[in-house]
């Protein structure tokens, strides 16, 4: 990647506020998306029952569910990290394992059904604050204990001065409620540190360096389809302790369990963007795809401001990755981009090295830009881009685009130099400062090449229009000496063509004066109609070939 920034007093526009201001709203949106999967993701493990090792049972039939004895499933580790009382109470009452999941009597614990599923459902969504308070409420032993706490410091007897007085201590006030993003980012960060501590891994991910990393089954399951398959299909996988992944670097597989875990954080700058990209597309990794992008958008093209060196540089890079691998969001964002600052773009080295197929498609999306209201901008911009091309070898590789551009541009431009939108951008073109003379000459030239008797009279009072304007609008000699040429062709084209072209729709259009002018410039005009009747042969000249009729004429 290039180097940010530059020396002496230049300003780094990575460092400006409007573009930090745009880093850190971004980041807002990329987590917020991030943390919404991941939960989507988590709760779905439970809602499917992916993998449970824990079902609460009761032996009265529960009304609420078809099956008399179980009433709700979880995960043993998640129970563990969020509820240690809860499962410190499963454990000191006795539990039943089989087939590898733990049965645990509702009516042991000593709760009432509903609330122990109410309880199980909000481990997979509620911050561990939370959990804990319910588990208070509900669990029997521990609410008397609470209540003999309160009731011996609610109120305390104090004698001063000989008089008992009777003071009641204030009411515990609930802490502030914590925003609900705040609540689900400590939900994922909890998540996130079963990863790193290790604890209660079920799986053991083995790389080529025999190095094994501790993992959860259910987690991964529920983030990905492909490890969901793997471990509840019928798969050597499904029940081995150990798994082995080769192929895959150990900072990757990091990055993609780190990601799998609930970490919303960016990618890490040093990361391999092409193993990622390969190994989520491999194991079915929409939410990591996204991180892929986000990444790729903040460090190598940042997020499309407008170019600087190093953006120039990397912008290329992501467009040739998003093509190979398919992410087309990315992919039309690197050409809008480069199409926008095409003059700049085009001419760097870091362009030109492109794949033929990834020119072509950068040639062919500019193509496809051309609209009645760009088309004057474009063929500037694209003429700047050709005669700021350098004369090195490099440079002669993009030659060949560049002037296919330009003459699928001016060609475009020449065939709707008539329309109003076109006219007011070629005028507006015309009063600035800083045209290119050779440019507006050989559009002009271009717009005569194009004539034909149907467009004639529309483009002669066009060249009127445009005369008129020069008189009187101020344009500077070459301006006005391009406009004269040009209605002068216009002029020639007409009068050399008259006998076809007054026959037009549009040549009721010219002004009388114009017309008288046109047929004393014709060399010969023939105004009896252009539907005349043909001339009546003779019985002689009848029935006869050419040839004989070229004979009988001699």
């Amino acid at each position: 990647m290039a180097k940010q920034g530059a020396r002496g007093n230049v300003p780094n526009p990575l460092q400006s506020a409007s573009y930090m201001a745009r880093v850190s709203k971004e980041k807002v949106k990329f987590h917020e998306k991030q943390l919404q999967t991941f939960l989507s993701d988590i709760e779905r493990s439970f809602k499917d029952g992916i993998l449970t090792d824990v079902q609460f049972v009761t032996s009265a039939p529960d009304s609420t569910s078809n099956n008399p004895s179980c009433v709700v499933e979880c995960h043993a580790a998640l129970l563990k990290k969020r509820i240690p009382p809860l499962w410190e109470r499963c454990e000191s009452c006795g539990c039943s394992k089989q087939e590898g999941t733990l049965s645990i009597k509702i009516e042991d614990i000593g709760t009432d059904v509903k609330d122990i599923q109410d309880l199980v459902k909000s481990v997979y969504s509620c911050s561990s604050d939370l959990l804990l308070d319910k588990w208070k409420r509900i669990s029997p032993t521990d609410s008397k204990e609470e209540e003999k706490e309160k009731s011996s410091s609610s109120t305390m007897e104090e004698v001063e001065n000989g008089v008992a007085t009777v003071t009641v201590s204030e009411p515990v006030r609930p802490k502030e409620a914590k925003g609900q993003r705040t609540l689900h980012a400590e939900f994922a960060n909890e998540i996130h540190g079963m990863l790193r501590e290790g604890e209660d891994h079920d799986v053991q991910l083995e790389l080529d360096d025999e190095q094994c990393i501790p993992a959860h089954r259910f987690v991964l399951a529920s983030r990905s389809r492909f490890f969901e398959a793997m471990l509840t299909g019928s798969w050597r996988e499904s029940s081995a302790n150990t798994i082995r992944f080769p192929g895959i670097s150990h900072e990757s597989l990091m990055v993609i369990l780190d990601h799998l875990y609930g970490s919303c954080a960016a990618l890490p700058v040093s990361c391999n963007i092409i193993e990622l990209a390969q190994h989520a597309d491999m194991w079915e990794l929409p939410s990591l795809r996204d991180s892929i992008v986000f990444h790729l958008q903040q460090e190598y093209c940042h997020f499309f401001h407008k170019p600087c060196k190093s953006c120039l540089a990397t912008v290329p890079d992501c467009l040739v990755f998003s093509h190979e691998h398919n992410y087309a969001a990315l992919k039309e964002s690197c050409l809008r981009w480069i199409h926008k600052y095409l003059s700049r773009s085009w001419c760097q080295r870091a362009f030109a090295t492109l794949p033929q197929d990834v020119l072509e498609l950068c040639c062919s999306y500019s193509a496809d830009q051309l609209t009645l209201a760009t088309s004057i901008t474009m063929l500037t911009d694209v003429d700047k881009l050709c005669s700021s091309l350098p004369t090195v070898k490099w440079a002669d590789y993009m030659r060949p685009f560049c002037e296919r551009l330009f003459t699928d541009t001016m060609l475009f431009t020449a065939q709707n130099f008539t329309h109003p939108m076109v006219q007011r951008n070629f005028r507006s073109l015309l009063e600035g400062l800083g045209w290119s003379e050779s440019l507006v000459k050989s559009l002009l030239e271009e717009v005569i090449n194009q004539l034909n008797y149907e467009t004639a009279s529309t483009v002669l009072i066009l060249a009127l229009q445009l005369d008129d304007a020069r008189k009187y609008g101020g344009w500077n000699s070459e301006a006005s000496t391009a406009i004269s040429e040009f209605y002068n062709q216009c002029h020639r084209f007409i009068a050399r063509n008259l006998g076809k072209v007054q026959y037009t729709s549009t040549w009721s259009n010219v002004p009388a004066a114009v017309q008288q002018n046109l047929k004393d410039a014709a060399v010969f005009v023939d105004d009896r109609g252009p539907n005349r009747a043909k001339p009546v042969l003779s019985s002689s000249l009848k029935n006869k070939t050419s040839k004989e009729f070229e004979a009988s004429s001699n």
